[in-house]
């Protein structure tokens, strides 16, 4: 009996599985992008990208005013969290460029191009040391240009 058992679960789990699998071949599932925003994003920045207030940066309705500011495309793949995250430079270009179209898309200039692969590997291989002061320069000209009294981060 409980061999049966057994037989029914790990079935089961295939079927599990394969359904898995052929969701995202066909593309009915989510994308490889959304996947890896989920394993190495969403644990800070949260499933909505809301962050938490004072502590971590939400993307939500902001992210995209980095791209309207001199240093701010690059901030955003230099961060430590981007830069170190164990996906290849392909995988960071994509779940950037969907991040910012989920998240923040109002934010983002007209002339936006997505991030590609060459970029993010250029980008990457000199992760930020001063995160937060380069940031709050960034936020600055953000305010300035953009006409905003938040900073993404405190909610104001």
């Amino acid at each position: 009996m409980l061999s049966a058992k057994r037989t029914v679960i790990t079935l089961l789990g295939l079927l599990m599985a394969a359904s898995v699998n052929n969701s995202l071949a066909t593309g009915t599932g989510l994308s490889l992008a959304q996947q890896n925003y989920m394993l190495n994003c969403q644990g800070c920045h949260l499933p909505d990208g809301s962050g938490s207030a004072g502590v971590v940066p939400r993307m939500t309705d902001f992210i995209g005013y980095f791209l309207q500011v001199d240093g701010g495309r690059e901030f955003i793949v230099r961060v430590p969290g981007a830069a170190n995250a164990p996906i290849d430079d392909q995988e960071l270009a994509d779940v950037m460029n969907w991040l910012l179209k989920q998240f923040s898309a109002e934010q983002i200039p007209p002339d936006f191009h997505p991030y590609t692969s060459e970029e993010v590997g250029i980008l990457r291989k000199n992760p930020l040391i001063d995160v937060s002061g380069v940031r709050a320069g960034l936020i600055n000209r953000i305010q300035d240009k953009v006409g905003i009294s938040e900073d993404g981060l405190s909610g104001t």
